[in-house]
């Protein structure tokens, strides 16, 4: 027992001067390097007594200090235990043989010191009686010594009995007493006893306060680290004025700062300081620009006098970064903290650009509630924000509308230290937090490593997103009939044993291997065996074999027989069809030689038909009786938003790499074939970021388009449909929306003609026109073909589609592939078809890009999806033919494949 930390430096010195200073200088000695390690420098001969006394009271704490001082308190226990254990033996009750022992140790002064040594909680009552008790036991052992002194002088037997009968009179009276006062002590002590009790009491009480006050304590300490602080706004003395600005451009394109409002003691005021200098335009040097057009933050500026013109000042401003702005995004429909974080797992549509966000909906008690978040708990695309999968919880603000300022229908909190969270959030349970980190990891790129094909790694991450999470360990301990701590004991054994399984090797089984492997007459000997047990233990079905053997051999004679037949008559047809063929080939010519007659007569008829329709019109003219025949409702025109995929179902594209690799997966459920989706993308990438419009025309022409927008940003293309007439609101839907993939329907209404190239000359979102019959394109402007690209969609797609999209989206930090310098390719070709500069350049600027996405510099796709598009819809088909199979077709560089396709496709000529 350590005594030494219950005494107070008072007490101690006091048990110190009891073992004496002598006493302690020796111990001292007989240390000397624990000694010189608490008084480096000195010796223990060289220091006094009282020295040693007063460096056991400072290095109280020191191992060997405390153990010598204890040690000395046990002897002195044991001592006195000794002197009252003798006088009990001689009649004496406990409580008297104890203060007789007292009174003649060293403790009879300092009997409170005695009892907190020994641990006896005793009342300052009963110490008190205890210290009276023993002084009178003093005084009369004194009286008495002094009776005896006096007796050894002379005092005669008389006297002396006389002495000591007065003297045992006065004992017993003196016993009797200290009965008295024992008797009281123990009713005292039966009190104290009883008030310890009520202590004991009220210290569990304090006890089970503080233990609420400590769970305090831990719930506001979690909310102070997730505390939002930017620390004090201290004021530059160079740069005296601070403002939010939001950054712009002026009529020149420079960009600007915009002053919105002044900045006072950490507090957006919302309006301007009176003693600032009036300027609502600060200057800003484009280089020190933290973010883009619209970039909203907090600067220091002055006002300094302008050198070149001094009737104006000039303005020089400082970006402070360690100061930001916490966002406000207000989430429309909802009406719960559970519906405000459902929607942001499942995604918002929304643009964001702050390091700061505070995610909030109105509530029914009249305030905003909402999550604060940083660019680290979200998923953000250029379109859409989400949370992350690992996000486990997030602090909860309140606000009201004067916590808010308001720029251009954004939203900024006006502090910018908000302070300590009302409470914590829990976004999501562990389990579901387990799982989407194994589905985070469980990458398409991952597994196609591994050998799995798209479809595999499909279906077994829609076996992740389906595994329970909800009521296991309740599941668990139900049918173990055990409690929840072992049903979680259970399910993490069978994890951890999973985990050895999955992931250990089997040691046993590839040394015997590697043993067999490296000893020929072993492999033979074990072959052998096992040949053996394989044979007795198959017996019956290797004679079933040898069986099926044998029929197979007599059936493979039969067919030999019948293949022999088979090829005399293959002769005799063979002869047969050159007959055919011949006679084929004479009518074939006929038939040509006809239809050179009837377009001859054709063109003729055209030159007098403007005259017959004269005179049909006059010889029947319409009467005034005549009823016109009820003409159809026009059909308004429309835009519609696409529709998005599931947000958690998406791959993350964290480049352009990757996106090409989603593309590609996307247009096998188009119905686009194999041999041709990677190009194909290529291909309509190259036109997204040189924002070429395309035309596409044929089947699954809308599927395509749907495909490469659920590829790009996880949603389905946004539908403009062209009908009656042009209509300024539908156009300002579309302009006005976030949509960045638009597919144009019935592109060739006459009234929307002369407004489509302003239409598709916008550069914010990519167009693409849809039409399912490519043979209309025949009878189109081809002027239409300087503005959209075509792209006939018979010549790569060889199935219908599935429309089974899992779509992507881009990473944060996403970077679109950098468009090349466009290479004259086919000049000749394009020159020969008379191909307008602009539609060649747009051309060859996709095809330039497409070559350096796939890494490929073949033809083939050129043809495929530039060229024989264009020779069909302008009717330069002979061009084409001419260019590639009179001579040419060396230099086309195309292969033998392509060739033959479009030979095919085409058809004869004469």
């Amino acid at each position: 027992m350590n005594h030494v930390e219950k005494l107070t430096d008072e007490e101690l010195t006091y048990i110190c001067n009891l073992i004496t200073g002598k006493e302690i200088k020796k111990y001292f000695q007989n240390n000397p390097q624990k000694f010189s390690k608490i008084y480096p420098g000195f010796r223990p001969n060289g220091i006094s007594e009282k020295k040693a006394v007063r460096l056991m009271i400072r290095y109280r704490n020191e191992p060997f200090i405390v153990s010598f001082v204890n040690d000395r308190i046990v002897l002195l226990l044991k001592e006195i235990n000794t002197q009252k254990n003798d006088l009990i033996k001689e009649g004496k009750d406990s409580e008297s043989a104890l203060l007789l022992t007292l009174l003649q140790t060293v403790f009879s002064e300092r009997l409170d010191l005695y009892f907190k040594i020994v641990e006896q909680s005793c009342s300052e009552e009963y110490i008190r009686l205890a210290k009276s008790a023993v002084q009178l036991l003093s005084v009369k052992q004194e009286n008495a010594l002094s009776a005896v002194l006096e007796t050894e002088k002379g005092v005669d037997s008389v006297t002396l009995n006389e002495q000591l009968s007065n003297a045992k009179a006065e004992w017993e009276a003196s016993e009797d007493n200290y009965i008295r006062n024992i008797e009281e002590l123990e009713v005292n002590v039966e009190k104290t006893r009883q008030k310890l009790a009520d202590t004991e009491m009220e210290l569990e009480q304090a006890k089970v306060k503080i233990e609420g006050l400590e769970a305090e304590l831990i719930e506001i300490n979690k909310l102070e680290k997730k505390s939002v602080f930017s620390g004090e706004m201290v004021c530059d003395a160079e740069y005296p004025f601070t403002s939010l600005c939001k950054v712009v451009h002026d009529y020149e394109r420079r960009l600007r700062l915009a002053r919105l409002s002044d900045i006072k003691d950490g507090v957006i005021l919302g309006s301007y300081l009176s003693d600032a200098p009036a300027y609502n335009k600060l200057y800003i040097k484009e280089k020190q620009t933290p973010g883009s057009e619209g970039f909203v933050g907090v600067w220091d500026w002055r006002v300094v006098p302008n050198l070149n013109d001094p009737t104006k000042d000039y303005i020089l401003s400082v970006y402070k970064e360690k100061y930001v702005p916490a966002e406000i995004i207000i989430v429309q429909d909802c009406s719960s903290m559970n519906e405000l974080l459902e929607k942001l797992k499942y995604g918002i549509m929304d643009t964001i650009v702050s390091r700061k966000m505070l995610f909030v909906y109105w509530n029914e008690n009249g305030i905003y509630e909402g999550v604060f978040c940083t660019p680290k708990d979200l998923d953000i695309t250029e379109n859409r924000v989400k949370l992350k999968s690992n996000v486990f919880s997030l602090p909860e603000f309140l606000l009201t509308s004067e916590d808010m300022f308001a720029i251009d229908r954004r939203y900024f909190h006006r502090r910018f230290n908000l302070g300590r969270p009302s409470k914590i959030i829990r976004v999501k349970n562990p389990l579901e937090i387990v799982k989407d980190i194994l589905m985070q990891r469980t990458t398409w790129m991952a597994m196609k490593q591994k050998g799995f094909a798209k479809i595999e790694y499909q279906n077994f991450n829609s076996f992740l997103r389906e595994l329970p999470t909800d009521g296991l360990y309740e599941e668990i301990a139900d049918a173990c009939e055990c409690s929840m701590t072992e049903a979680k004991g259970f399910v993490e054994q069978f994890i951890e044993t999973a985990d050895q399984y999955l992931h250990n090797s089997d040691l046993e089984g590839e040394v015997l291997s590697c043993c067999v492997k490296n000893h020929p007459t072993l492999m033979e000997a074990c072959e052998g065996l096992v040949a053996e047990k394989w044979k007795e233990k198959n017996a019956l079905q290797i004679a079933e074999a040898n069986e099926a053997f044998e029929h197979i051999q007599e059936k493979t004679v039969r067919q030999s027989e019948f293949l022999e037949q088979l090829d005399k008559e293959y002769t005799e047809t063979k002869e047969k069809l050159d007959d055919v063929l011949r006679e084929l080939g004479r009518q074939e010519q006929l038939a040509a030689d006809v239809e050179k007659e009837v377009s001859d007569r054709i063109e003729r008829a055209k030159s007098h038909a403007a005259e017959f329709v004269a005179n049909m019109a006059f010889q029947f003219p319409i009467g005034a009786g005549m009823v016109a025949m009820p003409r159809a409702d026009i059909p308004a025109a429309d835009f519609l938003k696409g529709e998005y995929l599931p947000m958690e179902e998406l791959e993350l594209n964290h480049d352009w790499t990757e996106l090409k690799e989603t593309i590609r997966f996307e247009f096998f459920e188009a119905g686009v074939s194999e041999t041709y989706a990677e190009a194909l993308g290529a291909y309509m990438y190259a036109a997204y970021v040189n924002h070429v419009p395309l035309l596409l025309a044929g089947p699954c022409a809308r599927d395509i388009a749907d495909a490469f927008s659920a590829a790009l940003f996880g949603c389905m293309a946004a539908t403009l449909r062209l009908e009656g007439n042009y209509s300024n609101s539908i156009m300002e839907q579309c302009f006005n929306s976030e949509e960045k993939i638009i597919a144009i329907e019935n592109l060739f209404c006459s009234a929307w003609n002369p407004y489509l190239p302003e239409i598709i000359a916008d550069k914010n979102r990519f167009y693409i026109g849809i039409h399912p019959f490519s043979e209309d394109l025949l009878i189109e402007p081809n002027s239409l073909f300087y503005y959209m690209v075509p792209l006939l969609t018979e010549h790569f797609v060889d199935k219908h589609s599935t429309r089974k999209f899992v779509g992507g989206c881009m990473t944060e930090g996403f970077q679109h592939y950098t468009s090349a310098a466009a290479k004259p390719y086919h000049n000749k070709l394009f020159c020969d078809m008379k191909m307008g500069i602009l539609g060649r350049n747009l051309v060859q600027q996709i095809l330039t890009d497409m070559h350096i996405i796939l890494e490929d510099d073949s033809f083939d796709y050129d043809y495929i999806f530039a060229i024989l598009p264009y020779a069909y819809v302008c009717d330069r088909i002979d061009v084409l033919r001419s260019h590639l199979f009179k001579g040419a077709a060396k230099e086309s560089l195309a292969s033998s494949e392509v060739l033959s396709y479009i030979h095919t496709y085409l058809g004869e000529t004469e």
